[in-house]
């Protein structure tokens, strides 16, 4: 999905769905994962916002959030659709949900994930001293993985210190296209 070519990845996710047992359990919740993410490539908010909560769901079926690998990734990616659809509130929830997830889990990237659209919609709301600390904790969660989110947070600081501002919708759809990517 790296690539942006969503209707490839699309029909190479299908086949794989059909092939699949889609119950309950980790595979079920990785799969919706990775159609929210699809969804997200398509620009269909409300698809992804259905298999997200989905694949949340069968996370919490499962086990405690906390002792599921990458749950963090589910976590980040519900509040980028949240805050797309306008929803701050929800999203910052989300956001810290995912950032207090065990790290030890393979949560690294989706934290930086969550750190990026925690500092997007503080500096919304003009608290910049809380942005900037967003930020931090994301490059401290990328430092050793997650280039690509590593990379969002280093071009998020450089704007933000060069203009003081940020453009929320275009950031947020900078956004949209990286959570497609991460897990």
């Amino acid at each position: 999905m790296g690539d942006g070519d969503a209707t490839s990845a699309r029909k190479l996710f299908d086949i794989h769905r059909r092939q699949e047992a889609l119950g309950p359990g980790a595979g079920h919740a990785k799969l919706q994962r990775i159609e929210a993410q699809l969804c997200l490539m398509e620009g269909t908010l409300d698809a992804a916002i259905s298999a997200i909560g989905k694949s949340w769901s069968a996370m919490e079926d499962q086990a405690e959030l906390a002792d599921v690998e990458l749950a963090a990734a589910t976590v980040a990616i519900s509040g980028v659709v949240h805050a797309l659809q306008g929803e701050a509130e929800r999203a910052m929830q989300c956001f810290h949900v995912a950032r207090a997830l065990p790290a030890d889990l393979h949560n690294h990237t989706a934290q930086g994930l969550a750190c990026a659209g925690d500092a997007i919609l503080k500096a919304e709301s003009g608290d910049c001293h809380t942005a900037l600390g967003a930020v931090s904790a994301g490059l401290q969660s990328v430092q050793r993985c997650g280039a690509p989110v590593r990379h969002f947070l280093l071009e998020l600081l450089r704007h933000y210190e060069e203009r003081h501002v940020l453009d929320t919708k275009k950031w947020l759809q900078k956004l949209q296209i990286l959570a497609a990517c991460v897990g």
